[in-house]
């Protein structure tokens, strides 16, 4: 009996692995419901602090975060590789 019962928690749990993992992407997400009545209201009076915060920053242009430990390589951007495309390249002779 107890091999069966963890027979099937094991199975169970690798389908609900494999659904978590690539079905559960297949299917579109469902955008939540429009709040209406006093729950709207609540909410839209409610201070959002960490909005203000991150929208300060932005147009200030400081980081929310201390960049003084990232090393200076980490904070570049790469640059993007040119490549030809279609021209194929003779050998010279």
């Amino acid at each position: 009996m107890f091999l069966y019962l963890f027979l099937g928690a094991l199975f169970g749990g690798t389908c609900w692995f494999i659904y978590r993992t690539w079905v559960r992407q297949l299917f579109p997400q469902k955008k939540p419901a429009a709040k209406t009545g006093s729950r709207a209201k609540k909410a839209a009076d409610a201070p959002k602090p960490a909005a203000a915060d991150d929208a300060s920053a932005a147009a200030t242009g400081s980081k929310p975060y201390d960049e003084s430990w990232i090393p200076p390589q980490h904070l570049q951007r790469p640059e993007a590789k040119r490549v030809r495309s279609g021209t194929p390249k003779t050998k010279s002779k």
